[in-house]
């Protein structure tokens, strides 16, 4: 019995897919190659990032919003109580919609 065609939009969802996924494989293998970053160290950024939407479920969450740094005026995910660039604490809970 032949195997269904799949639909084109589903093939180049696929593409795309694994094409990111080689991105994604280089750049880790090219930080660790290089010292950059070590296996601990990525792993703890991993479980960090994954954290950022509130559920630790190995993916990202819907984007729930961002706040500004009232230090360095950077722009950071709503669910973080630092900055991630310059470390300063947020004294609130003030987030920025996604619309502005």
């Amino acid at each position: 019995m032949a195997r269904p065609q799949k639909n084109a939009g589903l093939q180049e969802l696929e593409q795309r897919l694994a094409r990111q996924d080689l991105m994604l494989q280089t750049l880790v293998r090219l930080l660790l190659e290089k010292n950059v970053i070590g296996r601990e160290e990525f792993a703890q950024w991993l479980r960090y990032v994954d954290g950022l939407d509130g559920k630790d479920d190995g993916r990202l969450g819907a984007d729930t919003g961002y706040k500004s740094c009232a230090k360095c005026d950077r722009t950071n995910p709503a669910k973080v109580f630092k900055c991630q660039y310059c470390g300063a604490s947020f004294p609130d809970n003030i987030m920025l919609t996604n619309d502005g």
